[in-house]
């Protein structure tokens, strides 16, 4: 259809089909703009949803290696942890030894010195030749002492109590020192293989102890014996030490094998080293 022919066919339409056509005219294009602008919109709106959904799917993706990054450093963390716990018992366990090795030096060392000690160190004992009772009737009961000197060093400060006690067969000594019982000795230093022999007396109350002949008869015969025992104290290079003794009757006559040593005497046979322990009191 030629512009002629159209403009013959507007001039004959009358003036209401004419506003009729411009109207349908227009609703032609207004809604072909607002379908343009819808398109338009639906293409922006695409646009951003897809450019969200890779924003979620990248935020996810750092998230999941967030995650993965955590249990890795956990991981790793555990592992860094069981490794110092095996280094600390690895370290305990050393600390361990050297403690026990340091023990066990010590303990030699101190063993070592306490060798050393007892080689070198003065030792008083009572020679056997020496607590041999004489026994007359109507006479004192008299005996010789010494203390001997058997160790290495001089003995200083020898200071020691002697007694000599009558007893019934199987009764046990008192083991006391009753002031006029017994007999003191203050000898000062001995050095070794050096004694100091005394002859002494039985006492009793501060006196002599004197034997009838019945009296002498019952010795002689094992119903009564002799207890003689004592105690020393001194000091040498290693320290203070004691002693201390007790024997039944070794008579200088032909019953001597029948004295015996009770039990009790027997015990009171010891030594050590400090201040010597307290006496028995009666």
């Amino acid at each position: 259809m030629t512009v002629g022919k159209v403009r013959g066919i507007w001039k004959n339409t009358s003036t209401a089909n004419r506003i009729i056509a411009v109207s349908a005219t227009v609703s032609a294009l207004s809604t072909l703009c607002y379908a343009l602008i819808t398109l338009l919109m639906l293409s922006h709106l695409t646009t951003q949803t897809k450019s969200s959904i890779i924003a979620a799917n990248a935020a996810k993706s750092a998230a999941d290696t967030a995650s993965k990054n955590m249990d890795l450093m956990k991981s790793s963390g555990d592992e860094t942890k069981h490794q110092v716990d095996r280094l600390i018992a690895q370290q305990q366990r050393t600390a361990d030894a050297m403690e026990g090795s340091l023990q066990r030096s010590k303990a030699a060392l101190d063993a070592s010195i306490a060798i050393a000690h007892n080689e070198q160190r003065a030792w008083i004992v009572i020679p056997s030749k020496y607590g041999v009772f004489d026994i007359v009737a109507n006479g004192p009961i008299t005996y010789s002492i010494a203390f001997l000197n058997t160790g290495k060093s001089p003995a200083d400060s020898v200071e020691a109590i002697v007694r000599g006690e009558v007893l019934t067969a199987g009764k046990e000594p008192s083991l006391t020192y009753e002031s006029g019982t017994s007999n003191e000795f203050h000898v000062g230093e001995l050095v070794p293989n050096d004694d100091e022999p005394r002859k002494l007396e039985v006492r009793a109350a501060h006196s002599s102890v004197i034997l009838t002949q019945y009296q002498v008869e019952r010795i002689r015969a094992g119903m009564d014996y002799i207890a003689f025992y004592g105690e020393a104290s001194y000091r040498d290079l290693a320290g203070m030490h004691w002693m201390r003794f007790c024997k039944g009757t070794p008579l200088d006559i032909p019953l001597a094998e029948k004295a015996i040593t009770p039990m009790t005497c027997a015990a009171y046979n010891s030594s050590g080293n400090g201040r010597i322990p307290p006496r028995r009191s009666k």
